[in-house]
């Protein structure tokens, strides 16, 4: 499927298709630029990951040719950096302050 065709298999109420379609343009794009674009590739899946605003998985997979397991997975470690990058700068300024 070329990146043209792309198009959501879901749309919430008050979403446009036409945006999660380019936001699943883009992540074909980040799949495709392998190392280079894989952390950013998995920040978009990170921040788009909610049926209700966002992506749904499984069209998140077809957009970056991979399983819906495959994406689960890389959603999940995005999600536990982001985590750990939270607890560290709240450890930070913890520090700081005293």
């Amino acid at each position: 499927m070329s990146t043209g065709e792309l198009w959501p298999t879901y749309t919430a109420p008050g979403c446009l298709p036409e945006l999660q379609a380019k936001d699943m343009r883009a992540l074909r794009r980040l799949s495709r630029e392998g190392r280079s674009g894989a952390h950013w590739m998995g920040v978009l899946m990170f921040a788009r990951d909610d049926p209700a605003r966002g992506l749904t998985r499984s069209d998140m997979a077809r957009a970056i040719e991979r399983s819906e397991r495959e994406v689960v997975e890389i959603i999940e470690e995005h999600g536990t950096a982001h985590i750990r990058c939270l607890t560290n700068g709240a450890a930070e300024r913890r520090r700081r302050l005293g």
